[in-house]
């Protein structure tokens, strides 16, 4: 699987810009950073998921009023892990993903505005979807809890398929709802392949993040 050239949330950030033109934010702070998030070093390397470089992933958007302009800007960062795993369909492949993705909470006046709060798993899981290549989101097969960042949260796992090598495999998704921390929001997720039990690696993944993680 591979990312598409679309930014990865971009449509939760444009989300986020475009409330805040709406909010008064023109004559406040236009700027909105996350910090990054990351995967315990040692669990990482205990379960064979391999680090990539984490990408910084920024939108723009530029409002009028009373005879101003304001720009704001929102900065999400993206860290994903792949491990190699042996198919039928070919050996070696980087089959086993697993992401996070920290978006600012853009709190204005003690409230949060940035939409991916609100988005339950389904519309997550669409959105995702949108980001790989070759990646399809079915039916919801199964929920269980998890301890994420302090935080108790479900786990919703979909069943999907994905193109590997050319050819379609069945996976399974697993991704929980935005969690809040700190000043951001984390999500969370996993994708390998139904014929190979993962689960309870990305589950010890999520178990294990950190966030604020050093860049």
């Amino acid at each position: 699987m591979k990312l598409t050239r679309r930014t990865l949330l971009g449509s939760a950030s444009a989300g986020i810009a475009a409330t805040a033109g709406c909010l008064g934010i023109l004559s406040g702070t236009s700027e909105f950073a996350a910090d990054q998030a990351a995967v315990d070093e040692q669990v990482a390397s205990d379960t064979n998921y391999v680090k990539q470089e984490p990408k910084e992933q920024t939108i723009e958007k530029t409002f009028s009023a009373a005879g101003q302009e304001k720009t704001v800007k929102v900065t999400n960062w993206v860290t994903q892990y792949y491990k190699t795993l042996d198919l039928p369909i070919a050996s070696s492949q980087k089959a086993g993903v697993f992401a996070l993705i920290s978006s600012p909470k853009v709190e204005v006046a003690g409230q949060s505005f940035n939409p991916i709060k609100d988005w339950d798993e389904r519309k997550l899981a669409k959105q995702i979807q949108s980001q790989y290549e070759g990646f399809s989101v079915g039916q919801q097969v199964d929920e269980f809890a998890v301890q994420i960042l302090g935080s108790a949260k479900t786990v919703t796992k979909f069943e999907g398929t994905a193109t590997l090598s050319g050819n379609e495999v069945d996976v399974y998704l697993l991704l929980t709802g935005a969690v809040g921390h700190e000043s951001d929001f984390v999500v969370p997720m996993g994708i390998y392949p139904q014929e190979i039990d993962e689960q309870a690696n990305v589950t010890k993944l999520m178990r294990n993040l950190v966030h604020p993680a050093a860049e």
